[in-house]
């Protein structure tokens, strides 16, 4: 969430880069920029293209349609690709030892290890364990498409509620993908149960995740 309610991790210190601002006449910039300057600043912690590394690798077990991405992290560092198909490169590496996550979209669905040598290219093959179809995920909920680059409480962002959802009527997209205390408390869920259907029962609600002890209620 960008309104780091949810902090999945650790903040990494150090000199990250290179970055750069492009000015330019009005047309998009080139993104082959050459940064290749800065080794000889004598930046401390700066690591040049020639004492870094790549991964790649081939993707399988994620169904069409979907974007998937691969992530590298460890205590000093992390680093994102996009796959093409069914194969992923992500390069200009840290040297040390990673672990690889597989997203589904936002939905993390496999993992690794890969160790990264300056100069070399490392294989890692990743493949898909998820066994809960589109469950974890809150895409296709309420203010979802909204929530990575939006506080809870911007004006852009739909009104979180109350929301009272009907099961069979609603629209997915009209249940919030958070429930916030005292924002759009309570959430009501109706539905038609038949007569059949009518007696002791126990309902079960699960949560993807929770921030400072957030529990229903």
């Amino acid at each position: 969430m960008n309104s780091g309610h949810m902090v999945t991790e650790s903040f990494r210190t150090g000199f990250f880069g290179p970055y750069a601002m492009v000015f330019t006449s009005g047309s998009a910039p080139s993104s082959s920029l050459d940064t290749s300057f800065f080794s000889s600043l004598g930046l401390k912690g700066y690591v040049a293209a020639s004492g870094r590394g790549t991964v790649k690798g081939t993707i399988s077990g994620v169904a069409s349609g979907f974007t998937v991405v691969v992530g590298l992290k460890n205590s000093a560092a992390q680093y994102w690709g996009t796959a093409s198909g069914t194969s992923y490169t992500i390069s200009g590496v840290k040297p040390g030892t990673y672990t690889a996550t597989l997203y589904k979209k936002e939905l993390e669905v496999g993992t690794g290890s890969v160790t990264v040598s300056a100069g070399g290219t490392a294989t890692l093959n990743l493949s898909s364990n998820e066994n809960w179809g589109s469950y974890g995920t809150p895409s296709g909920f309420l203010n979802a498409d909204k929530i990575e680059k939006m506080h809870p409480s911007d004006s852009r962002m739909g009104s979180w509620g109350p929301v009272t959802y009907t099961i069979g009527s609603s629209s997915p997209s009209s249940f919030p993908m958070a429930q916030f205390k005292a924002v759009n408390s309570p959430t009501t869920i109706k539905w038609t149960a038949s007569s059949s259907q009518i007696g002791a029962r126990t309902l079960r609600i699960r949560t993807t995740s929770s921030f400072a002890g957030g529990r229903r209620s």
